[in-house]
């Protein structure tokens, strides 16, 4: 998103995408900072690219990316015993065991462009809108 909407059509500050999640509900967040003049642009271009992965999925090399981009948040978000702790208890209040937390990695290699583009399908259809300022 960041080079399409910011890099190649100039339409951005800053923008990015996220995804927050519990064990019941989901949602994937698409958020930019942009000039009112280009905000029909902008919201048409995000929502190409949420269509082109649905139809199209991601590339390897976007998924890895991403894979790393989660493996390196780990290490920041855990650079201590108390947030390794948290962490745990949280996994251990909603019912995963610490078994689950050890098989991060695992669960995380298992996912694959198949499984990326199936999910893009699914989700990536209700779309609302907020526009703050």
């Amino acid at each position: 998103m960041f080079n399409i909407l910011r890099e190649a059509k100039g339409l951005c500050y800053h923008c990015g995408f996220e995804n927050i999640s519990t064990t019941d509900f989901g949602i994937f967040r698409a958020k930019g900072v942009i000039e009112k003049s280009s905000e029909k642009e902008s919201i048409k271009c995000i929502r190409e690219i949420f269509d082109e992965i649905k139809i199209n999925g991601v590339t390897l090399h976007e998924l890895e990316m991403v894979k790393a981009y989660i493996r390196t948040g780990r290490i920041v978000q855990e650079q201590s015993t108390t947030a390794i702790s948290n962490t745990m208890a949280s996994l251990d209040i909603l019912g995963f065991g610490y078994n689950h937390y050890l098989e991060r990695e695992k669960r995380l290699e298992k996912i694959s462009l198949k499984d990326i583009k199936n999910e893009a399908k699914e989700y990536l259809n209700n779309f609302s809108l907020c526009i703050l300022g």
